[in-house]
């Protein structure tokens, strides 16, 4: 007697396995997974600083800067810093600067935000922000690992 089981693993918070499932896979995944945050602070930085640690972004220009009270300890890799963007009130914003261990940097210079207002960092299509599949090609890696190293601070 022969049996079919299917496995639906990683797919019932909607995303792929790989790439190669997603290309051969007719089925449409909705996204049930979301990293939100809220922008703590607000704060005007002059030309010619230099924002978080490293050294890693430099202020071309007098910069509006939101800070997240979301870092690496809370499973946001480090390496997304100066890499992707944003959703804020239907609008991207960049991450600037290296994520730190319980912050981290949004440029707000072209964005319509106030203390207060939520940050998807990932999840929300509808929303105009990456899932978790997009960052984690950012990251070389699967979307298993972008999830998996949320904590639940």
């Amino acid at each position: 007697r022969l049996l079919n089981l299917y496995r639906p693993g990683i797919m019932l918070y909607g995303f792929y396995p790989s790439n190669e499932m997603k290309e051969s896979c007719p089925t449409i995944l909705k996204n049930v997974i979301s990293l939100k945050a809220q922008i703590v602070q607000i704060r005007s930085v002059k030309k010619g600083e230099f924002i978080g640690y490293g050294e890693h972004f430099y202020t071309n220009e007098e910069t509006l800067v939101g800070v997240l009270a979301l870092g690496y300890a809370d499973g946001l890799a480090r390496a997304l810093g100066n890499r992707i963007q944003v959703a804020i009130n239907n609008q991207l914003a960049p991450l600037i600067g290296k994520v730190c261990m319980d912050q981290c940097f949004v440029k707000l210079n072209d964005i319509q935000a106030k203390e207060g207002d939520e940050v998807i960092l990932f999840g929300d299509k509808s929303a105009k922000a990456n899932d978790a599949s997009e960052i984690a090609v950012l990251l070389n890696t699967i979307a298993y690992e972008t999830i998996s190293t949320l904590s639940k601070r």
